[in-house]
């Protein structure tokens, strides 16, 4: 029952997911760049739940980690976080992106990764997207990336 239940929230999605042709893109490439839209080497999506003591305990962590590395303006972080009664699909504030949905497994961490994907292609240049989970720790300075 549960994986026909995520097979069709998958189904569902295909079509959304079809719009995205590439989760990579060059943002030198004249197609991509918009003057308007800041510009990020890596921009990386966190699932995150406000509600969860835990969870705050490790977005204060990772938030404390990431300043003290220094990534620099090439990183952008987002914790993503539902809140149901946003009147916008998405909304942006400091390091966090609320998505309309309400916290839940299935389907609320699929919303939540389409609708912050949409948003990020939306509002910002990059090369790189990464959807994480809080208990993951990334040290963006060993990934290999070429400039």
């Amino acid at each position: 029952m549960l994986c026909a239940l995520c097979i069709s929230y998958f189904i569902n999605y295909k079509i959304i997911l079809e719009g995205f042709k590439v989760f990579s893109h060059n943002p030198s490439s004249k197609s991509c760049v918009r003057a308007s839209r800041p510009y990020y080497r890596i921009v990386n999506l966190v699932i995150y739940d406000e509600s969860s003591k835990y969870e705050q305990q490790m977005q204060a962590e990772l938030q404390r980690l990431f300043k003290g590395a220094k990534y620099g303006a090439y990183t952008k972080q987002l914790f993503i976080s539902c809140k149901p009664i946003l009147t916008d699909i998405t909304h942006e504030s400091g390091h966090m992106l609320y998505i309309k949905c309400s916290e839940s497994y299935i389907p609320g961490i699929l919303h939540k990764t389409i609708d912050a994907m949409k948003y990020c292609m939306q509002t910002y240049d990059f090369d790189i997207l990464i959807r994480s989970n809080i208990s993951t720790i990334i040290d963006f300075h060993r990934l290999h990336i070429k400039k």
